[in-house]
């Protein structure tokens, strides 16, 4: 063989070499970026139910929350449009499981897309009486709200 075939092989050797580690890296980082996500809370966003300050009222309501038990970081989003027209987006800090399979979520309310220093709780918990309904309780603003919406627990991959 030539010496610009030799080279052109051990470059392609190599570059097959370089995308198999690419891959391999990627797999693997995707499957932490799984693992890390062990609870997802979700609601149906639609019209609901609530009451805020103890009064009766429709409230729409949708959450995306995702937690990780492990060091209690929590991400997404909950959104709250409340009959009176105000609306109220907080982001999720950090939660903690409690011993009756409800959730204490740490949020900080969003207001004109910036990023207040205030931080208010959401309590959740799933509605004994009703299958696939959530009970979110809003301490900072006090608005509780039933909402159809699951907490699903994702098996850790080192279980």
């Amino acid at each position: 063989m030539s010496k610009g075939a030799d080279m052109v092989q051990s470059t392609s050797v190599a570059r097959g070499t370089c995308w198999v580690t690419f891959g391999v890296l990627l797999s693997c980082s995707a499957a932490t970026v799984y693992a890390a996500k062990d609870v997802f809370i979700r609601s149906k966003p639609h019209v609901n139910v609530g009451t805020v300050d103890g009064v009766e009222m429709l409230v729409w309501l949708h959450a995306n929350v995702g937690i990780d038990e492990t060091d209690g970081s929590a991400s997404g989003v909950i959104q709250l449009r409340l009959e009176t027209g105000e609306h109220l987006i907080y982001q999720a800090v950090a939660a903690d499981g409690l011993d009756d399979g409800s959730f204490r979520l740490l949020v900080r309310p969003l207001r004109g897309g910036g990023q207040s220093d205030e931080l208010d709780l959401v309590f959740i918990r799933p509605d004994t009486a009703i299958g696939d309904c959530l009970i979110y309780d809003f301490v900072g603003p006090n608005v509780t709200v039933d909402a159809p919406g699951t907490i699903t627990v994702k098996p850790r991959n080192d279980r």
